[in-house]
C-alpha cells in the first residue's frame, strides 16, 4: 500500500506539474491508471476525499490524506513541492516497514524451533 501511495504521489506530481489537469480530470486519469487497487480509488468520489486502507497506522493516514484533501487548494509550484516533500516520507515510511518485516522474520525462525524443542519436551 505504501509503495501504491508513493506512486500515486508521483503520478499527481507529474499530472499536475506538466499537464494542470483539473481535479475531476486529475482524479479520473489516476483511476484509469488502474494500478492503485489496494489504494480504494474506486470508494473515493475525488483525490480528496480518498481515505487510506487501516493497514497504515492512523498517523500516517493522516499525513497522507491532509495532502490529498490539499491537492487543488494551493497553487502548481507548492502543490509540487508538497508532493516531493510526502513521496520522500513515504520512502522512508517504506524503508521502515521493509526494516520491521526483516526484525520479525529473523524471530520466526528461533521462535519456530523453540516451539518445536517445547513439543519434543512435552511429548516426552
Amino acid at each position: 500500500m505504501l509503495e501504491q501511495t508513493e506512486r500515486l504521489i508521483d503520478v499527481v506530481r507529474c499530472e499536475v506539474q506538466y499537464r494542470a489537469l483539473p481535479m475531476d480530470e486529475l482524479y479520473e486519469a489516476v483511476r484509469a491508471c488502474g494500478e492503485f487497487s489496494l489504494l480504494g480509488l474506486d470508494r473515493a468520489e475525488g483525490l480528496r476525499e480518498l481515505r487510506f486502507p487501516e493497514e497504515i497506522t492512523e498517523a500516517r493516514r493522516k499525513q497522507l490524506e491532509c495532502f490529498f484533501q490539499g491537492i487543488g487548494c494551493v497553487g502548481t509550484e507548492e502543490t509540487c513541492r508538497q508532493a516531493d516533500y510526502y513521496y520522500r516520507l513515504c520512502g522512508a515510511y517504506i524503508q521502515a516497514a521493509k526494516a520491521e518485516a526483516l526484525r520479525a522474520a529473523r524471530l520466526e525462525l528461533p521462535a519456530g524451533v523453540c516451539i518445536g524443542m517445547l513439543a519434543a519436551i512435552m511429548l516426552v
